[in-house]
């Protein structure tokens, strides 16, 4: 029965809303996966992962894996960097892979940046995954449909040692391109691998309360065109510059805890080397006790290279 649900709730949600960009609840720890201008923020060599599973109480639910990594260079006027995602949801994959650019200006205030980044993704739909209702149903054939498709995206970062504020539109091309076109079937009218254009702003702030105690408020909303407005709205205690708890509330309905400690080489902060972490997150509504929670965990490594000596990251 969950298993029919899934597949109606996700088949409806996307022939409305299309494909969208991941969602991950520790975003703030590596914003480069939709924002190119954060390209080069943390200073040093920055390699990062995410693995997020979904509802875990349903079968093929949604799941996202990333990997990213970005620096530094021409004296921290250029950021480099690169990315690597897969979505699943369902019987289909999208794989997408992503340049990033930055160039950051030093002003009296702080640092602004901008960049740009170029991408290709790859959808994978395999009908053989799902059992027709129907022997020789032409929408369920079994043979495997493919696409590929070309983006880019462009954003904008501020930040200094007290706030940041972050723009960026991931995709710049909007698409309608259906997989299952050759397909007389209700396939046709599901438009399963639109692209909406998403928009994203992000903000926080960093407030000191004594040596070993700091808060951090900070917000992400983000708009696709065809769907609401959703707001992350997170609270994150910092103990000792490396420990962290926090807590998400989100307007579609769903609450978040997470956890992130940075790996202490020595006793400074400079010395921090390893960041890890790891989420909870649970819908408010009727499916909660459907679909189960969300997991999310996050692991980064931080290198400077020009000393090869690992340094901290930084708060924002």
């Amino acid at each position: 029965m969950r298993y029919f649900v899934l597949y109606g709730i996700l088949l409806l949600s996307l022939g409305v809303k299309g494909q969208i960009e991941p969602s991950f609840e520790q975003y703030h720890f590596n914003q480069l996966i939709f924002n190119p201008a954060y390209a080069g923020q943390k200073g040093d060599l920055e390699v990062a992962a995410f693995g997020r599973r979904q509802w875990v109480d349903i079968d093929d639910a949604p799941s996202t894996e990333s990997i990213t990594i970005h620096t530094q260079l021409a004296n921290g006027k250029i950021g480099l960097g690169g990315k690597l995602l897969h979505d699943n949801v369902g019987v289909s994959d999208k794989y997408t892979f992503a340049l990033d650019y930055a160039y950051r200006m030093y002003t009296g205030s702080g640092v602004l940046s901008v960049g740009l980044e170029l991408a290709a993704s790859q959808y994978n739909l395999n009908y053989a995954r799902l059992d027709a209702f129907q022997s020789g149903d032409p929408a369920f054939t079994g043979v495997p449909e493919q696409l590929c498709s070309f983006n880019a995206g462009m954003g904008m970062w501020f930040q200094n040692k007290v706030w940041f504020v972050g723009a960026s539109v991931p995709q710049l091309i909007a698409y309608n391109d259906n997989i299952a076109a050759g397909v007389d079937s209700v396939l046709n009218n599901l438009n399963l691998f639109d692209q909406q254009r998403n928009y994203f702003v992000t903000t926080g702030v960093l407030i000191r309360a004594g040596d070993n105690l700091s808060f951090k408020p900070y917000v992400l909303a983000r708009y696709d065109g065809a769907s609401p407005l959703v707001v992350d709205n997170t609270l994150s205690l910092i103990f000792a510059d490396a420990f962290w708890l926090g807590g998400t509330y989100r307007t579609d309905g769903s609450i978040s805890l997470m956890a992130q400690y940075l790996l202490d080489a020595g006793n400074t902060l400079q010395d921090q080397w390893l960041g890890i972490g790891y989420a909870y997150n649970q819908r408010l509504d009727a499916f909660s006790a459907v679909f189960g929670p969300t997991h999310e965990l996050f692991i980064s490594f931080h290198l400077d290279k020009r000393t090869t000596r690992f340094t901290s990251p930084r708060f924002f």
